[in-house]
Parts: structure tokens; sequence; C-alpha cells
């Protein structure tokens, strides 16, 4: 990617967000006193745009920021139907789960699975759902320090690990309520940084008239596909479909929703905030889509990665900011603020909710009952500090194995997809039982691997190929003109 550097105010910018998230969990940490002895993984009578700003950031990640925008500059817009999917996810939460699962008397969302069915099945859903937080946390802080990587030349491995550190500190540090109010400063850092790269996008590109022109001529605008072939990229059906159920796990059975629902004043301000979740969610979509027509409209007639201008498109998203407004004081700052805030949002969420899992699921049964809260917070902290560790070493990892990457987020079905079923079986089907329950969530974890282990096979061998919509290098100087379609 072609090189800008960073000037002090952008240094500053970044730095500023950091600063503030430590400060939040050093205030709550030290001069917020709880009240309840819950309060650490379950925060009290917390705001409820708090918890929405929180409820926002936790599904929201860097990878989203940059991996949709790229996504529809390659094949088109079918992602303008995410809404409906999240509109199934959060409607199945307000009148399904969230009935059942807000008055439990713990912090741990599978002790439903317990009173249902065993133990033993809710501790096999609870393992399934700590290997997904495990693997899902380095994912978060990959794309905003490759990114931090290319515009300042530090060390990516690094950048994770000190990003890392600071999550983990004031996650130990302030807990819950540290999490919720960081998340709400990302949020607000995420929104910002998504608005002002649209409107200076627009004014590069002549407005959204132009913009929306390009995309129609460029086949970015072909949403309307209703084709049955599952082995297609993307469809309506596929979208609507797959992404409902994906986000079944994050957010109608998501431990980090439940802990935020509980931490209200009462159910129905945690029906007020699921439906808030729901304009925010759609609010930043139509946010993302739009950003990635901008991104085709400026290089529909110069391909980026044909002119040698990115290594790949992943790259498509700040090179577009770079090149468009890249010399505008300050903005490379809050750009990769905006995206380190998706990460850090994402990350503290997950170490929040290992946390409440491992405890309740795990640790509690075990421990003695007239433990007092000192120790127990300081298990708790000391959970955090684990995870962090675990998450520094798969970050290392991934920044040396490249390829692991889509492997890795391809794993988020394989042990989410089981867990959703669980509970449907559980609320749904009144006769089943736990034997069924146990041979039903081996089964899936089976037969997902099988689909993702064949679709990976026929994929290598060129059977099934994501076909890229028009791209173009004829207007690229000192490039010989061609089209790809």
């Amino acid at each position: 990617m072609v090189g800008y550097s960073f000037t002090w105010l952008d240094y500053a910018i970044l730095c500023s967000l950091l600063g503030c998230s430590l400060m939040i969990g050093v205030y709550f940490g030290f001069r917020k006193k709880r009240k309840e002895r819950d309060d650490y993984i379950l925060g009290g009578k917390t705001n409820i745009l708090a918890v929405v700003a929180s409820l926002i950031a936790s599904n929201v990640s860097g990878v989203l920021l940059v991996g949709f925008p790229s996504d529809i500059y390659q094949f088109g817009a079918m992602y303008i139907w995410s809404p409906v999917s999240y509109t199934v996810a959060i409607f199945c939460a307000m009148f399904i789960t969230m009935p059942v699962l807000v008055n439990l008397e713990t912090a741990s969302i599978f002790y439903y699975l317990e009173v249902r069915f065993t133990r033993k099945v809710r501790l096999i859903a609870s393992m399934l759902w700590v290997i997904r937080a495990v693997l899902f946390c380095p994912i978060t802080l990959y794309v905003p320090s490759i990114l931090l990587e290319q515009m300042t030349g530090f060390s990516g491995k690094i950048i994770s690990i000190v990003t890392c550190l600071i999550c983990v500190f004031y996650t130990t540090l302030g807990g819950f309520n540290a999490v919720v109010w960081t998340d709400a400063l990302q949020t607000i850092v995420m929104n910002v940084c998504l608005i002002v790269v649209l409107i200076i996008g627009f004014n590069a590109n002549g407005g959204l008239g132009t913009v929306w022109s390009e995309s129609v001529k460029g086949g970015r605008l072909d949403i309307l596909r209703f084709n049955l072939d599952l082995t297609t990229r993307e469809s309506i059906y596929t979208i609507v479909f797959s992404y409902s159920l994906m986000l079944m796990m994050p957010i109608t059975l998501g431990q980090p929703t439940l802990q935020r629902l509980k931490s209200l004043r009462s159910y129905e301000d945690a029906h007020k905030a699921m439906g808030l979740l729901l304009l925010g969610l759609i609010a930043m979509t139509v946010f993302v889509v739009l950003i990635g027509l901008t991104i085709y409209s400026r290089y529909s007639h110069c391909d980026p990665l044909l002119s040698y201008k990115i290594k790949n498109y992943d790259q498509i998203v700040a090179y577009f900011v770079m090149d468009t407004a890249g010399q505008v004081f300050g903005l490379p700052g809050l750009f990769i603020a905006g995206i380190f805030s998706g990460g850090l949002s994402s990350l503290s969420t997950s170490f929040n909710s290992l946390q409440a899992i491992l405890y309740c699921d795990f640790l509690e049964p075990v421990l003695s009952p007239q433990m007092n809260e000192k120790h127990r917070d300081t298990i708790l902290k000391i959970i955090v500090l684990l995870a962090g560790g675990v998450c520094v070493i798969l970050t290392y990892l991934i920044q040396n194995l490249g390829g692991i990457l889509p492997t890795m987020t391809s794993f988020f079905g394989i042990f989410g997809g089981p867990v959703v079923a669980l509970y449907t079986l559980g609320l749904v089907f009144p006769k089943s039982n736990a034997a069924g329950a146990l041979v039903g969530s081996a089964t899936a974890v089976v037969f997902v691997v099988w689909l993702f282990v064949g679709h990976q096979y026929f994929k290598y061998k060129g059977l099934i190929k994501d076909h890229l919509k028009p791209i173009s290098i004829e207007n690229c100087e000192s490039i010989i003109n061609s089209t790809i379609t």
C-alpha cells in the first residue's frame, strides 16, 4: 500500500482513545464502590444508553468495519439484506429467549441448560462457547494491528500485544462497568469515524448520485438475487437465512447480551435496549454499505490491487481513506482509532464474558460457598489475565500463519451452531431430553466440520469459485488497459 506517515495529531488521537479507556478502568476500579456481590460481572442499575452503546460495540468489530466495504467492492452490496437478519435475531431474543434467560439467578446464560437438561449438557455448551470466544479474541486485534503497521511501520505483533495488555488492564481493574462505559466511548468513536469517512468519500466522488450511478453500472447494486443454488456465494436466501442463524449466537443467545440486559433496572428497559440495538446495527450497516459503494465509485476504472497500489483487498478501505483524505490533518488517526475501537470493544467484551462463564460454570460449583468477595474478585481477575495471555499467544501465531485467519473464522459456526441448536431444542421441544441433546450436539459438530472440510476441498480443487464483479484498470497510469469480469 502507498505509504503515509502519521503526524503527531494522529498519534495523539489514537493514544487518547487508549488513555481514556485506561482511565475509565481506573475510575471503576478505585473510585466506584460496588453495592452488590455480582456488580463486578453484572454491573448494577446501568444507564440504558450506555448499555445500548455497549451492545452495539460488542456486535461490531474491526473485521466488520474493514471487511464489509471490501466485500462490497468485490462482490456487490448483498449485505444490505443483513438488517433483515438482525431483525430476526433481535425479535427472537425479545419474544422467545429473553423471557426465560433474563430472569436466571446467575450470570451464566448456560445455567438454563442445566435446569432444562443436565449439568453435563451445560458444561459441553459452555466449553464450546469458551473455545469460540478464545479463537475470536486475537482476530479482533488482527485487522487494526495490520492497518497500523502499514501506516506507521511498527511491528503488528507488538501493536497487538500492547493493545491486548491495555484491554486486559481496564477489564481486570474496572470489571463490567468499565467494559460497558469504554464500549460506549468506542461506539461514539466508531460512528464518528464512519460518518467522517463517508462525507469525505462523497465529496471526493461527486456526491451520492455519482456513487449510486457508478455502482449500478458496475453491478454492485445487483441485490435481487433469488438463486437457490447453495454453491453460489451469496443470494437473498443465503444472506437472510444463514446470517440470521449466525447472529443467534452473539445476539439472541449471547452471554455478553445477557450480562448487559441483566444490568438494567427493569425488564422493560431490556426490551427498549434491544429495540435501540436493532436501530443502531441497521444504521452502521447502512454506513459500511455506502462506504463500500463509495470505494467502488472511486476505483471503478482503476483497481488498486491490479495497479499494484495495495497487496490485497483487505487494505482497500485504509488505502481509500489515505488516498482521498490522507493529507487532512488528524484523519488517519481518527480512522485508525475507529478501527481500534471495534477491536477493543469486542476484545474486552470477550474477556468479561469469559470471566462469567468460566467462574459460574466451572469454578463456582467446586469453590467454598463461604469464600469472601475479595477472594472471588481475585479469581475473576486472574481469569482475565490468563485469557489475555492466551490471546497474546494466539495473536502471535496468527501474525505468523496468515492462512489460519479464514480457517479460524469458519470455526465460529462449528462451535456456535451446536449451542444455538441446544437452546432451540430446549425452548421449542418440550419432550426433548438430555440424551437427545448430547447426541444432537455431537452430530451437529461432526456435520458442520464435514461441511467445512468439504467446502475447503472443493474450493481448493476449483469446483467452487467466488466470482468477482467486473473490475477495471482502463484509466490507470502506466498500466496496460484491461478489464476483468
